[in-house]
């Protein structure tokens, strides 16, 4: 149950206490939205990250400077698979 807020006898004031709870609700509406979409991408973002860390500690040197380079080939092509998408 909502608290009842008393009505002021000013219009100007009931206005002002609708639209504040207006963009109450909005923004709550907007946290549970990032909590459903979002926050499970960033998961599984660390998860990936943390799961490649673990790979290339687990490789030799030569194995490792390879790696290492097709990553950041891999970054490279993905910056400008973005920038294209933006511009």
């Amino acid at each position: 149950m909502t608290p009842l807020l008393s009505r002021s006898s000013s219009r100007k004031v009931n206005g002002y206490v609708r639209a504040v709870l207006a963009l109450e609700a909005v923004r709550k509406k907007r946290e549970e939205r990032y909590d459903r979409f979002v926050r499970p991408l960033d998961r599984k973002r660390d998860q990936l990250a943390a799961d490649v860390a673990a790979r290339l500690r687990a490789l030799s040197g030569g194995q490792h400077a390879e790696a290492r380079r097709l990553l950041a080939a891999r970054a490279e092509a993905r910056g400008r698979e973005d920038a294209a998408t933006w511009s």
